[in-house]
């Protein structure tokens, strides 16, 4: 038999805790490769995508124990440069693929862990690459200042390095962190500039990321018309990179905004399939999100019980992600939409277990949606003291967060408070203040809202004349951003002032303008209450044949929404067939 030489044998570890210690070591290295194949697949887009998630979910138990060991190893010895070089090299492994399966809370723990390791291996590179992913899982943690302060300190390190690409990154992500501190304009600068560094070095899928959410801001500003064309050119490219889980975004932005612009039909379309492209990659966080924009939808179009079924889908995957952002979000919308069933009892019930949550959690923008929701649902059962708190509580941490978006919002809602007690002077001194944070802020459509409300104020104080001087502003704004709700609405309450300045044809025009719009944007409710304004001006004007007509048109448009006839709308009809039986006997 011949002998084979294998070379000289490898020393055998004797310490047994060293030897498990290399044994670790060398899975965590095994794990890390299998993590930077699965995000080489990923980002490939296409096909990749799906293999790269079959690939992370067969392992994920194995990556997550790896994970977590390389940090707490290095964490007990920051000395050791080889445990540092491991820790840094498995957090920063596979953060693309690893976005779409594990949690924020698990991310920020690797992430703050090889922060430390970078650090301690004077590594630049790997230092600003592992700041932008912490800020990134701060971010979705609703911890957005603390998320700044990482992306600034990564953008300066990109900057030191001469490094576009990261750069362009990093200020996408500072936009992103902006919008969420309600600063869109501020956030649209960021994201300007990040497109600009994409298209200059060729990164389209940079380029991609940055028109979405400058998409977004616009919208969020009140300019779904701005923001239409940036999704559909982000749609564009995420289909050329076959980036699928940016085709998601852009449909699901691409509906929000078409429904802004009255088109709910074609919105709906497009959040379902960003649903379905969600599902097809497993991505839990997206599903829910295309769900809750589903339900927003149903709700817009008048199908309130359709609308909590997918909020209550969404709730139930946040809580199986223990997202308790979404979870509080899903928690308000279903709050909006027992409210808007006329439930308020129930939905007070929603928006304090959202509260608590918000609370607790540290979540500032969704504890201001339930401070300003409790105020409304108190302030609908006729409450009007205790509505008059939560929106002080609102209007308090909106200044100690500097959300000037917010701050607008529990003004305004202060001024209704006001306008319900018959403070009028009281609520024109809410609504001037939410208008000149709005025109500073440059956002059209709360400009928009704060001149109407002014105007609803000063019809009531008996001066109509003044009342329309302030609805033609709010009409021009409105058009402006083809808002056309809010043009609508605008039109109504033109046509209602001109009633009580006695100038009847003119109050008919705009009430028949108001009712045309109305019907285009299939508001059927807004057509509803302002066929019955239509009617009180031909009554009062003793045209009673017209006055009938105007009301079996608002009652059968009432009795078309028999989907969700809430109490207010059962009370609307009573009233409505009432008025018609004594316009009939006179």
């Amino acid at each position: 038999m011949s002998d084979f030489n294998y070379g000289d044998p490898l020393p055998l570890p004797t310490d047994r805790k060293k030897r498990k210690r290399d044994a670790d070591a060398l899975a965590a290295r095994h794990f890390t490769r299998i993590l930077a194949d699965a995000d080489a697949q990923f980002r490939g887009g296409g096909e990749g995508v799906l293999s790269a998630l079959a690939l992370l979910d067969r392992e994920m138990a194995n990556i997550r124990f790896r994970l977590d060991w390389a940090a707490q190893s290095f964490l007990s010895d920051m000395s050791d440069d080889a445990s540092a070089s491991l820790c840094r090299n498995c957090a920063l492994s596979g953060v693309s693929v690893r976005d779409v399966r594990f949690l924020p809370t698990e991310e920020e723990r690797w992430l703050r862990a090889a922060v430390a390791a970078c650090r301690s291996l004077s590594d630049q590179r790997g230092e600003g690459k592992a700041l932008g992913n912490l800020g990134i899982a701060l971010g979705s943690q609703g911890k957005s200042r603390e998320a700044i302060h990482c992306f600034e300190a990564a953008l300066a390190i990109a900057r030191t390095r001469g490094d576009a690409r990261a750069a362009g990154s990093v200020l996408n992500y500072l936009g992103n962190a902006w919008a969420d501190c309600g600063m869109p304009k501020r956030a649209i600068a960021f994201y300007d500039r990040a497109a600009t560094v994409a298209r200059r070095i060729g990164d389209v899928r940079g380029e991609c990321t940055a028109q979405t959410n400058a998409g977004t801001a616009w919208a969020e500003m009140g300019e779904p018309a701005r923001a239409i064309p940036l999704f559909r050119a982000a749609l564009a490219n995420a289909v050329e990179t076959g980036d699928l889980h940016n085709q998601g975004k852009s449909v699901n932005n691409l509906g929000l905004a078409l429904a802004e612009i009255g088109h709910v039909e074609e919105s709906l379309s497009f959040h379902e399939q960003a649903l379905a492209l969600a599902r097809s990659v497993g991505h839990r966080p997206s599903e829910a999100r295309s769900l809750m924009h589903i339900g927003v939808t149903w709700k817009e179009l008048g199908d309130v019980g359709r609308a909590i079924q997918n909020y209550k889908q969404a709730l139930d995957i946040y809580r199986e992600t223990e997202d308790s952002l979404g979870e509080a979000r899903a928690l308000n919308n279903l709050g909006a939409g027992w409210e808007r069933l006329g439930h308020r009892r129930r939905a007070i019930q929603y928006h304090d277990r959202a509260l608590d949550l918000a609370r607790g959690r540290g979540h500032c923008q969704v504890e201001q949606q339930a401070l300003n929701s409790l105020g409304l649902a108190w302030l609908g059962l006729g409450d009007t003291k205790q509505a008059g708190q939560f929106f002080s509580a609102a209007l308090t941490l909106a200044r100690r967060t500097g959300d000037r978006t917010a701050e607008a919002d529990a003004l305004g809602n202060l001024g209704i408070v006001c306008s319900d007690s018959e403070d009028n002077h009281g609520a024109i001194g809410y609504y001037e203040q939410q208008l000149a944070i709005a025109r500073k802020s440059g956002v059209p459509a709360v400009e928009a809202r704060a001149l109407c409300c002014i105007g609803v104020a000063r019809k009531n104080l008996g001066n109509p004349a003044e009342a329309i001087e302030s609805y033609n502003k709010a009409l021009a704004v409105s058009r402006g951003i083809k808002d056309r709700a809010l043009e609508g609405m605008v039109l109504g309450n033109i046509g209602v002032a001109y009633k009580h300045l006695g100038d009847t044809r003119s109050a008919v025009d705009y009430l028949n303008l108001s009712i045309d719009i109305a019907r285009e944007i299939r508001d059927r409710e807004g057509e509803a209450r302002t066929l019955a304004n239509l009617a009180g001006l031909y009554e009062s004007s003793g045209r009673l044949d017209e006055a009938i007509v105007c009301i079996e048109r608002a009652v059968a448009t009432v009795l078309g929404l028999d989907s969700y006839l809430t109490p207010r709308l059962v009370e609307r009809l009573s009233f409505l067939q009432g008025r018609k039986e004594q316009l009939q006997r006179s």
